[in-house]
Order: structure tokens, then sequence, then C-alpha cells
């Protein structure tokens, strides 16, 4: 059973539920960049283009993830 959901009304404030959607937006957006063992069934010249596209969605989504990942320390461990 998962802690939070994005669909929990009950996860307040609307900032924290924006930083889990957040997480979601990351994945949607980079899912068919081949990582890990799958690249090795890429050809090397397709592969090379797949890094780049890698290493763009890394610059990309680096700040939204660790904006999120503030949000979320800070509303979960303030007092």
């Amino acid at each position: 059973m998962a802690l939070f959901s994005y669909h929990d009304d009950n996860l307040k404030p609307k900032a924290l539920r924006e930083a889990f959607l957040s997480f979601v937006v990351v994945a949607s957006e980079t899912d068919a960049i081949p990582l890990g063992d799958r690249r090795a069934f890429w050809h090397p010249d397709v592969r090379a283009k797949e890094d780049l596209r890698h290493d763009n969605a890394q610059t990309w989504a680096r700040p939204i993830v660790e904006a999120a990942c503030i949000e979320i320390l800070t509303a979960t461990t303030a007092p």
C-alpha cells in the first residue's frame, strides 16, 4: 500500500500533490528512452542518438525532480 497517492483527497497542500505529479510527468516524458539492459538491444547508431535524448532529458528533469523532492521533504518533515 502506497503511503501517498496523487488522487488522495487528504494529501494537502495542493503543492504537495503537484510535487508527486512531477514524478509522473517526468516518467511519462522519458519512458521511451532506453536505459539499463534495454540499451544493449539498440543499434549503436540509434543508441548514440538515444544517449543524447537521455542527456537532454536529464537536464530538463533534474530541476523538476529536485524541486519536487524538496517540496515533499519540507511538507512531510515540518513540525
